[in-house]
């Protein structure tokens, strides 16, 4: 790989993935996290890990010398705060901190700018596939949060010749994944008999190996500049199916009680999940044939191949 690529928020879930997938390449890759920095392929400062800086106010940003490609993968998903302070607070990890480090980015004469942000800017769920035309239909905190940024990033970026580059996946999946992904394992590891059998809608995951080929893939090709895409597995199941393959791939027994969906919601409301439920019940897929035909990219990893690589023995 030609480019030195630096990757924001390498300590976390995908930023990792997405780090060590670059090394593996050969090429000079650098991660940072608020906390630490780590280069690989920079000669006498190949494999160093230490806190050599540390982020002291969220506009703090770091970047470093001769990188010419930045990916953002930082990101704040989950808060335990009020409803009331919770904007804020997503606002200044989500939208002020990658605005920082394209500003910087602009600055230190960076080339490409790959941003990652999030499906649930068009919505929790659709009838009809999700693609990078649809609109804006932001229903929280967090997906407001990445909506402000997209904008935010597409008007500066008008003015640049830092190319940008927003990716949207729906929900990414893989070992040791964060989030709701990790709930439905845990859920299936307890064996208990579970109010999902009725929950027939379709939905797009993607497994964050198909992710992470994505992303080198808008590292390097010309077709991405200065483009939006949204992107899966290209394999739609339904929740329930989903769940059957998590129990399968660990070799758990799991009864899925076949509960209408509009029961399934309303008994979950009553015991303070509503929201989550309805999420497990919407249909949300996403149409990624501008990505397959822009980008010449395939997904490596079926849905099936994911799901069993995210239990490794």
């Amino acid at each position: 790989m030609a480019n030195a690529v630096q990757v924001v928020g390498f300590s976390g879930f995908i930023g990792n993935q997405v780090f060590e997938a670059l090394a593996s390449e050969g090429g000079r890759v650098v991660g940072n996290s608020r906390t630490s920095v780590c280069f690989r392929g920079f000669g006498s400062i190949d494999e160093r890990l230490e806190p050599v800086y540390r982020q002291k106010r969220i506009d703090d940003v770091f970047i470093a010398k001769d990188v010419n490609v930045i990916v953002f993968c930082a990101g704040l998903a989950h808060l335990n705060t009020p409803e009331d302070t919770r904007l804020n607070d997503f606002v200044s990890v989500n939208c002020d901190l990658p605005m920082g480090y394209a500003e910087a980015a602009i600055r230190s004469g960076v080339s490409r700018f790959v941003y990652l942000s999030s499906i649930g800017v068009h919505g929790e769920g659709s009838v009809q596939p999700y693609n990078e035309l649809s609109s804006y239909a932001s229903s929280d905190a967090y997906s407001g949060s990445k909506v402000l940024a997209e904008k935010k990033l597409i008007e500066l970026f008008k003015k640049s010749e830092c190319e940008l580059v927003i990716i949207r996946p729906p929900m990414v999946y893989g070992p040791e994944a964060p989030g709701n992904f990790s709930r439905l394992a845990s859920l299936v590891q307890k064996r208990i008999p579970l109010p999902l059998g009725g929950l027939n809608n379709q939905r797009s995951f993607l497994f964050v190996g198909n992710l992470v080929s994505f992303i080198l893939r808008c590292i390097e090709h010309p077709n991405a500049a200065g483009q939006v895409f949204v992107v899966s597995d290209d394999d739609d199941v339904s929740t329930r199916d989903f769940v059957a393959r998590i129990a399968k791939a660990q070799e758990l027994r799991c009864i899925l009680l076949p509960l209408p969906a509009v029961l399934f919601k309303a008994v979950m409301t009553l015991v303070g999940q509503g929201r989550a439920a309805g999420k497990l019940a919407a249909p949300l897929t996403v149409d990624c044939s501008h990505a397959k035909r822009s980008l010449g990219w395939v997904p490596p990893y079926s849905l099936a191949e994911g799901i069993r690589l995210s239990f490794p023995d």
